[in-house]
């Protein structure tokens, strides 16, 4: 019966050293198992050299497809930072991949006169794993204050 008790003990406690051990390793990696999956980066630059106006209104980052369906969660646009990573998973349906900028879409969201359009920046696949494709947009000023 010792014997017994013994064993599971030992047993048990190679167990978690080996858990340990693994989880340890990703960690001091900088990996983790999302990391590791296949799938497809976007990075979209948003290029405010030319505008002096203040950003004020509520946007929204997307990456679309050609069916103007998210391929990626959308991210909230904040200002001062212009560059945001997007990522699908593999493999990519369909053959065109669209970055937009858009207004928020709940009722009133104006807070001040001025609007930002931005033309789409759109680019035809296939959309490979393991790649990363740029996507550049360039806002202008539209409103009472321009």
């Amino acid at each position: 019966m010792k014997t017994t008790k013994f064993f599971s003990v030992l047993s048990l406690v190679i167990i978690f050293a080996g858990a340990t051990s693994g989880f340890s390793k990703d960690i001091e990696n900088g990996k983790s198992k999302a990391s590791m999956m296949p799938g497809i980066t976007y990075q979209v630059t948003i290029h405010f050299q030319s505008l002096t106006k203040d950003i004020c209104n509520p946007y929204l980052v997307q990456i679309l497809d050609e069916t103007g369906r998210l391929v990626a969660p959308a991210q909230v646009f904040i200002k001062g930072i212009n560059k945001y990573v997007f990522y699908e998973k593999a493999p990519a349906l369909g053959r065109t991949r669209m970055a937009v900028l858009v207004p928020v879409g709940y009722p009133q969201h104006f807070v001040c006169p001025n609007d930002f359009f931005t033309l789409p920046d759109v680019k035809m696949g296939p959309f490979k794993t393991g790649q990363t494709y740029t996507f550049d947009l360039y806002p202008t000023v539209q409103g009472q204050g321009m």
